[in-house]
């Protein structure tokens, strides 16, 4: 029982509260008819719809830049995702790429192995003789692109279009089928 009768007196006191902000309120548009002109009024009352309109624009252009926000936002997400599925798709295509090497590689031991009479050690030396080799036409081809922004930054083009040329002559040797490697043993021993 005296919940209830909290409750209404809390009620009570609620709408008593907003009763006087709305009499306090007519009390001063009466106060302010009272000892003002009428276009001292009208002054006022253009002041104050200024003020409105200006709070308005205020709003919508908070709320457009919150929403241009998140949708820039948005597609900034979507272009991260769409780079992450191709950085994985390439990485994808290098493991199988190192797959296809790497099976090539043991498939040309083996056959070279028995096509030869050589012992186990010659077969060794000669495999990672041919594995250096590989890598260091890999790291060459790496370190290409660093080296030709250096040439064109020191404005030495024809340096730059000489490694570039020589890239895709590293390039055509470590993507040759085995039957083209003994084309490119030789050019390799010239080197």
């Amino acid at each position: 029982m005296r919940s209830g009768q909290y409750q209404r007196k809390v009620v009570g006191t609620a709408s008593a509260g907003s009763t006087t902000t709305s009499q306090a309120a007519q009390k001063n548009a009466e106060t302010l008819f009272e000892t003002r002109l009428v276009a001292e009024i009208r002054q006022i009352e253009n002041r104050t719809r200024t003020e409105i309109d200006e709070k308005k624009e205020e709003l919508r252009q908070l709320v457009g830049n919150s929403y241009r926000d998140l949708i820039e936002s948005a597609d900034k997400i979507v272009d991260m995702k769409n780079t992450c599925c191709a950085v994985v798709g390439h990485v994808e295509e290098m493991q199988a790429g190192f797959a296809q090497l790497h099976s090539r590689a043991q498939n040309f031991v083996t056959q070279h192995a028995q096509n030869s009479g050589r012992t186990q050690s010659e077969i060794d030396r000669d495999s990672r003789r041919k594995l250096y080799a590989a890598g260091s036409r890999v790291k060459y081809l790496v370190d290409t692109p660093e080296k030709i922004w250096g040439c064109l930054d020191d404005f030495a083009f024809l340096k730059g279009t000489e490694r570039y040329l020589r890239a895709g002559e590293v390039h055509e040797i470590l993507t040759a089928s085995p039957s083209e490697e003994k084309e490119n043993d030789a050019i390799s021993r010239t080197d």
